[in-house]
Protein backbone atom coordinates (compact mmCIF):
# COMPACT_ATOMS: atom_id res chain seq x y z
CA UNK A 1 0.00 0.00 0.00
CA UNK A 2 1.76 3.13 -0.70
CA UNK A 3 1.55 6.07 1.47
CA UNK A 4 -0.44 9.46 -0.24
CA UNK A 5 2.20 11.94 -2.01
CA UNK A 6 2.47 15.06 -0.32
CA UNK A 7 3.56 18.21 -2.24
CA UNK A 8 6.98 19.23 -2.41
CA UNK A 9 7.19 22.45 -0.75
CA UNK A 10 7.57 26.10 -2.52
CA UNK A 11 11.43 27.47 -2.33
CA UNK A 12 12.64 29.59 0.15
CA UNK A 13 13.60 32.99 -0.97
CA UNK A 14 16.73 32.30 -2.47
CA UNK A 15 16.55 28.71 -2.61
CA UNK A 16 15.77 26.15 -5.05
CA UNK A 17 12.77 25.42 -6.70
CA UNK A 18 12.07 21.84 -6.45
CA UNK A 19 8.51 21.43 -7.55
CA UNK A 20 7.94 19.52 -10.84
CA UNK A 21 7.44 22.46 -13.39
CA UNK A 22 4.30 21.85 -13.77
CA UNK A 23 3.54 23.11 -10.39
CA UNK A 24 5.74 26.13 -10.46
CA UNK A 25 4.97 29.73 -11.58
CA UNK A 26 5.48 30.00 -15.93
CA UNK A 27 8.64 32.07 -16.66
CA UNK A 28 8.51 35.40 -17.93
CA UNK A 29 11.04 34.86 -20.91
CA UNK A 30 11.33 32.17 -23.98
CA UNK A 31 14.83 31.19 -25.10
CA UNK A 32 14.72 32.14 -29.28
CA UNK A 33 16.58 30.31 -31.78
CA UNK A 34 16.52 30.95 -35.80
CA UNK A 35 18.55 30.36 -38.36
CA UNK A 36 20.63 32.64 -39.93
CA UNK A 37 22.73 33.69 -42.86
CA UNK A 38 25.86 35.67 -41.15
CA UNK A 39 26.61 39.00 -43.22
CA UNK A 40 30.08 39.62 -42.05
CA UNK A 41 31.13 36.11 -42.25
CA UNK A 42 28.86 34.90 -45.32
CA UNK A 43 27.99 31.91 -43.46
CA UNK A 44 24.79 29.92 -41.99
CA UNK A 45 24.66 30.21 -38.78
CA UNK A 46 21.98 30.04 -36.07
CA UNK A 47 21.20 32.84 -33.17
CA UNK A 48 20.36 32.03 -30.23
CA UNK A 49 18.40 34.63 -28.42
CA UNK A 50 18.22 34.55 -24.48
CA UNK A 51 16.34 37.48 -22.75
CA UNK A 52 17.95 39.99 -20.00
CA UNK A 53 17.55 42.27 -17.97
CA UNK A 54 20.66 45.08 -17.50
CA UNK A 55 23.12 44.18 -19.44
CA UNK A 56 25.62 44.95 -22.63
CA UNK A 57 22.61 45.44 -25.23
CA UNK A 58 22.38 43.33 -28.49
CA UNK A 59 21.78 45.09 -31.16
CA UNK A 60 18.67 43.56 -33.56
CA UNK A 61 16.97 44.62 -36.69
CA UNK A 62 14.41 47.49 -36.93
CA UNK A 63 12.69 49.14 -39.37
CA UNK A 64 14.72 52.36 -39.64
CA UNK A 65 18.12 50.09 -38.83
CA UNK A 66 19.56 48.30 -36.16
CA UNK A 67 18.48 49.12 -32.48
CA UNK A 68 19.70 47.98 -28.90
CA UNK A 69 17.87 45.54 -27.18
CA UNK A 70 18.99 45.72 -23.90
CA UNK A 71 16.59 42.98 -22.73
CA UNK A 72 18.35 40.09 -24.52
CA UNK A 73 21.51 37.95 -25.02
CA UNK A 74 22.61 36.80 -27.85
CA UNK A 75 25.09 33.73 -29.60
CA UNK A 76 25.62 33.12 -32.91
CA UNK A 77 26.84 29.75 -33.22
CA UNK A 78 27.95 27.64 -36.67
CA UNK A 79 26.04 24.83 -37.29
CA UNK A 80 28.16 22.31 -36.09
CA UNK A 81 28.04 23.75 -32.37
CA UNK A 82 24.85 24.32 -32.49
CA UNK A 83 24.23 20.62 -33.63
CA UNK A 84 26.67 20.06 -30.20
CA UNK A 85 24.77 22.29 -27.90
CA UNK A 86 21.84 20.85 -29.08
CA UNK A 87 23.04 17.33 -28.15
CA UNK A 88 24.51 19.10 -24.80
CA UNK A 89 20.98 20.23 -23.86
CA UNK A 90 19.55 17.06 -24.42
CA UNK A 91 21.34 15.25 -22.27
CA UNK A 92 21.51 17.57 -19.55
CA UNK A 93 17.72 17.74 -20.08
CA UNK A 94 17.22 14.19 -19.47
CA UNK A 95 19.98 14.13 -16.89
CA UNK A 96 17.78 16.93 -14.76
CA UNK A 97 14.20 14.80 -15.22
CA UNK A 98 16.36 11.85 -13.74
CA UNK A 99 17.62 13.97 -10.79
CA UNK A 100 14.54 15.44 -10.29
CA UNK A 101 13.19 12.31 -9.93
CA UNK A 102 15.62 10.57 -7.72
CA UNK A 103 15.62 13.92 -5.35
CA UNK A 104 11.65 13.52 -5.44
CA UNK A 105 11.98 9.99 -3.81
CA UNK A 106 14.60 11.60 -1.65
CA UNK A 107 12.33 13.81 -0.64
CA UNK A 108 8.29 12.28 -0.73
CA UNK A 109 8.62 8.86 -0.24
CA UNK A 110 11.83 8.91 2.25
CA UNK A 111 10.85 11.94 3.71
CA UNK A 112 14.11 13.33 3.67
CA UNK A 113 14.73 17.11 3.75
CA UNK A 114 16.46 19.00 0.53
CA UNK A 115 19.77 19.60 3.38
CA UNK A 116 19.68 15.61 3.54
CA UNK A 117 18.51 14.82 -0.01
CA UNK A 118 21.14 17.23 -1.97
CA UNK A 119 24.48 15.12 -0.37
CA UNK A 120 22.81 11.65 -1.60
CA UNK A 121 22.27 13.53 -4.94
CA UNK A 122 25.85 14.63 -5.45
CA UNK A 123 27.40 11.05 -4.64
CA UNK A 124 25.03 9.28 -7.38
CA UNK A 125 25.92 11.79 -10.34
CA UNK A 126 29.36 10.79 -9.27
CA UNK A 127 28.85 7.77 -9.36
CA UNK A 128 26.92 8.19 -12.66
CA UNK A 129 29.60 10.17 -13.90
CA UNK A 130 32.44 7.39 -12.89
CA UNK A 131 30.02 4.65 -14.46
CA UNK A 132 29.90 6.38 -17.54
CA UNK A 133 33.67 7.00 -18.00
CA UNK A 134 34.43 3.41 -17.62
CA UNK A 135 31.31 2.54 -20.15
CA UNK A 136 29.47 0.86 -17.45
Amino acid sequence: MSRPRTPAPPPRPGGVDCRPVSEQPPREYKIGVESIFGHNTRKPAVQVVIPRAGRTPVMRPGPAGPVEDRDVFGVQLSPDEARDLALNLLQAAEGAIGDGFVMDFFMREMDLSLEQAAPLMLKLRGYRTRNEAQGT
